[in-house]
């Protein structure tokens, strides 16, 4: 089991070395936790991409990609390895 803080800001590529920018957000099912914190909440999905600082302030297109969880491959220090797409 990793950290979120090891985990936000990796690099993300496919096996075939595609990248996909960084991770800025994990995601997980269900509603938000307010006061008790799970410690077993499941992390099902993560947004990556690339973006300047002018699309940062909204300026622009973003270029983000939901990744589901279940296809990374590897994790790294730094870098996350994912599944390539079935279609490429």
């Amino acid at each position: 089991m990793e950290k979120i803080t090891a985990i936000l800001f990796s690099e993300v590529e496919d096996k075939s070395g595609k990248k996909y920018g960084r991770v800025f957000e994990l995601r997980s099912d269900g509603d938000p936790e307010h006061g008790d914190v799970s410690e077993s909440r499941s992390v099902t999905a993560f947004l990556c991409g690339t973006t300047g600082i002018l699309q940062q302030f909204g300026f622009g297109h973003r270029n983000i990609k939901s990744i589901d969880w279940d296809r990374i491959v590897e994790i790294k220090p730094g870098k996350i390895i994912i599944e390539s797409p079935k279609n490429s």
